[in-house]
């Protein structure tokens, strides 16, 4: 279980990377004072770019280790019961 969570976030790391990337681009471009409006738009789409893969990798955690959980509820029901 623990080679599939550090496979899901090595995924998560490599696809957020060429979003990482275009961060410094987006902000050298942006700093003119008439660019304002623009550059707050980019900056959230550049958070959401940025928070995706960290939340698609918790969400799958989240579900590996509540159905582990069950799992062992599961078990031990059926060990009480033998």
């Amino acid at each position: 279980m623990l080679r599939v969570i550090f496979l899901t976030l090595a995924i998560a790391f490599i696809a957020a990377a060429p979003a990482m990337a275009q961060c410094s681009m987006c902000k050298e471009s942006l700093k003119e004072e008439e660019a304002a409006p623009l550059a707050l738009g980019f900056k959230f789409t550049i958070y959401g770019m940025i928070a995706t893969p960290f939340l698609l990798t918790a969400g799958i955690i989240f579900m590996i280790v509540r159905s582990d959980r069950a799992a062992a509820r599961r078990r031990a029901a059926l060990q009480a019961t033998a």
